[in-house]
């Protein structure tokens, strides 16, 4: 279960790895239909038809197509930094 605004997980001392998923789910489902994983150990969401795992700079991809990292300056080969969910959102 997630907390709608991403930014309550900070207010709370928070995971902030659940801060993350929030977040990515957030600004995604503005424009997708965002549905999480039936098996979490090979990606954390779906998002239309394109696997998408969450996690910090040295996360793994697991089977997913992208993972959203948060640490990270520049998108590089399948990885996307975290801040650049927040430009289109």
């Amino acid at each position: 279960m997630l907390i709608n605004d991403p930014s309550i997980y900070h207010c709370f001392n928070g995971n902030l790895g659940s801060a993350r998923e929030a977040f990515v789910v957030f600004a995604l489902s503005e424009r997708y239909e965002v549905f999480a994983s039936s098996k979490e150990e090979d990606y954390d969401y779906l998002v239309d038809g394109i696997k998408i795992e969450v996690g910090g700079k040295t996360k793994s991809s697991k089977s997913a197509d992208f993972v959203v990292s948060d640490d990270l300056e520049l998108p590089v080969r399948n990885r996307i930094p975290l801040w650049v969910l927040g430009m289109g959102w």
